[in-house]
C-alpha cells in the first residue's frame, strides 16, 4: 500500500524547531542519537553549529507513522534499520533509492592564482577589474565551485550512501591526491577514505557506494591527472579489506552484508567495477528548472538511449552545471553592484542636502539588494552560478516532481545532490517506503 504521509507532512505535524532558538539538552541528546554522535567533541559540534537543517529534525521519531513500516529513527544507521523489514531487507542495493552527495567532502578550495587569472581573463575581466575586486571575486568563486559545505563524516551520519569524490594530483607530485573542482583543495583523498573506514567500523551493516574519479573540468584544472594506480593504492591502504565489497554482492539481499562498493576508476580484481549510468550527460543545464525538466524526461522515457546500455545503477543529478557564461554573468552582476555601492559612498563636492538624501537612499536600496543577491527566490539573475543557492531550488523541484510522477518515482535510485542536508536525505530515504511498502 502506498504511504501517503510525506516527510514534510510529518515535520509540519510535529512542528519545526525554530532556527533561531536554542536547542535544549533533551533535544540535543536526541539529535546525537539521530545522527549517531556520542559526544559534543565529535563532529556533531560542526553539524549542530554549522548546519541549519539539523534543528528541524529534533522531534521526528520515524520516517513513517505506519506500524508496518520499519522504524527508521537514526539516519546514521537507516539502512541497518531498514533491513529489519522483510521486504526491504530482501531488496538488492541496486533497487533502493539512495541519498548521495555530489563532490562529497569538498567544503573549501584553494584558488590557484595562475589558473584563476587565466579563467577571469577568458571571462573578460582585465587586470584593473581583478585588482579592484580580487578578494570579492575569490569569495564568489568559492560559492561557484563548492556545492556541499557539509563535511564528509557529517554527510554519512545524515544518511548519504552514495559518495562522489573528485580528485586531482598535486602539481608537484601526481601521486598525492586531493579533492578538486577545477581548483585543488587541501583535503587529501587519504582523509576521506579514513573517514569512510571509521564510519564503517562504527556502522558495519551500512552499505556505501564510493565513486572516485579524476576531476575533469571544462573550466581547466590546477591539479594533475589522478592515476588509476594511485587511487587503487589509496583505497587498499586506508580502507579495511573486509569492507571492500565484491561485485557479486550487488545481486545479494542488503540484509546479508555491509561495506562499500568502490567504483568510478579502472579496477583490478580487488574492486567492484560497478557501472553507473549518470544522468548529467543528458540533463546538464545552468538553470534549476531546466535541469529538473530534463531529469523528468530522462527518467520517464529517455535514459535507455544513453550510454552505457548495461549498468548496475542509474544516477539522478539534480544540480546545475555552471558555464563560463553563467559564471561571468554572476561575477559581473555582483562586482557591478559592489562598484555602484562604493560610488554611492563618495560625497561629491558641493552636493546639496536633497541630493545627499537621494544618494544615501540609493545606497540603502543597493545594499539591500546586495544582501539578498544569493537568495534563490529573490535574485534568479545571478543564482545559476551559485551551487548551494541553485540547489535550494533544484532539490525541491526535483523531489516534488518525483512525488508527483509515479513513472519517475519508480526509476529513482542514486540521487546525487548539492546542498546535501537532513531534509533532502529524509525525503530520498522515504522513497523506499513509498515504493515498496
Amino acid at each position: 500500500m502506498l504511504r501517503q504521509t510525506s516527510m514534510l507532512s510529518i515535520l509540519m505535524m510535529v512542528g519545526f524547531a525554530g532556527l533561531s532558538q536554542a536547542v535544549s539538552p533533551i533535544e540535543t541528546n536526541f539529535l546525537r542519537s539521530l545522527v549517531g554522535v556520542q559526544s559534543e567533541s565529535d563532529s556533531f559540534r560542526e553539524l549542530h553549529e554549522g548546519h541549519r537543517d539539523l534543528q528541524t529534525t529534533t522531534r521526528v521519531t520515524s520516517l513513517s507513522t505506519d506500524p508496518d513500516a520499519p522504524q527508521i529513527t537514526n539516519l546514521t544507521q537507516w539502512m541497518t534499520q531498514a533491513k529489519t523489514n522483510a521486504i526491504l531487507g530482501a531488496k538488492t542495493i541496486t533497487q533502493l533509492s539512495l541519498p548521495g552527495v555530489n563532490r562529497a567532502g569538498l567544503n573549501f578550495i584553494n584558488n590557484n592564482q595562475t589558473l584563476l587569472k587565466t579563467q577571469l581573463t577568458a571571462m573578460g575581466f582585465n587586470s584593473s577589474d581583478q585588482n579592484q575586486f580580487g578578494r570579492l571575486i575569490q569569495e564568489i568563486y568559492h560559492e561557484v565551485l563548492v556545492g556541499n559545505p557539509q563535511p564528509l563524516p557529517g554527510a554519512l551520519r545524515l544518511g548519504a550512501r552514495y559518495i562522489d569524490l573528485r580528485v586531482a594530483g598535486d602539481p608537484k607530485n601526481a601521486t598525492k591526491l586531493f579533492l578538486s573542482n577545477s581548483h585543488l583543495s587541501s583535503i587529501p583523498l587519504e582523509q576521506c577514505l579514513k573517514e569512510i573506514n571509521v564510519f564503517l567500523l562504527e556502522n558495519p551493516s551500512e552499505i556505501l557506494i564510493v565513486d572516485i574519479n579524476h576531476d575533469y573540468n571544462s573550466l581547466g584544472n590546477a591539479g594533475q591527472q589522478a592515476s588509476t594506480a594511485a587511487i587503487a593504492n589509496y583505497v587498499k591502504l586506508y580502507v579495511n579489506a573486509t569492507f571492500i565489497l565484491p561485485i557479486s554482492k550487488l545481486s545479494a539481499p542488503i540484509s546479508s552484508y555491509g561495506g562499500a562498493f568502490f567504483t568510478g576508476f579502472d579496477f583490478n580484481s580487488s574492486f567492484t567495477n560497478a557501472v553507473i549510468k549518470h544522468s548529467v550527460n543528458a540533463t546538464a543545464a545552468d538553470s534549476p528548472i531546466a535541469v529538473v525538466n530534463n531529469l523528468q524526461t530522462f527518467l520517464s522515457s529517455g535514459y535507455s538511449t544513453y550510454q552505457p546500455t548495461t549498468y548496475d545503477f542509474i544516477k539522478s543529478d539534480p544540480y546545475i552545471t555552471s558555464t563560463f557564461t553563467t559564471i561571468t554573468s554572476t561575477l559581473r552582476n555582483i562586482t557591478g553592484l559592489a562598484n555602484q555601492i562604493e560610488s554611492c559612498k563618495q560625497k561629491p563636492r558641493g552636493e546639496t542636502r536633497d541630493n545627499e538624501n537621494k544618494r544615501n537612499k540609493l545606497r540603502e536600496n543597493l545594499e539591500k539588494r546586495y544582501s539578498t543577491i544569493r537568495d534563490v527566490l529573490v535574485s534568479d539573475q545571478v543564482v545559476p552560478a551559485f551551487r548551494v543557492g541553485s540547489a535550494q531550488l533544484s532539490n525541491v523541484l526535483f523531489l516534488d516532481m518525483v512525488r508527483r510522477v509515479s513513472a519517475v518515482q519508480n526509476q529513482v535510485r542514486i540521487v546525487s545532490i548539492d546542498d546535501f542536508n537532513v531534509r533532502n536525505s529524509l525525503e530520498i530515504i522515504q522513497l523506499n517506503i513509498l515504493r515498496f511498502l
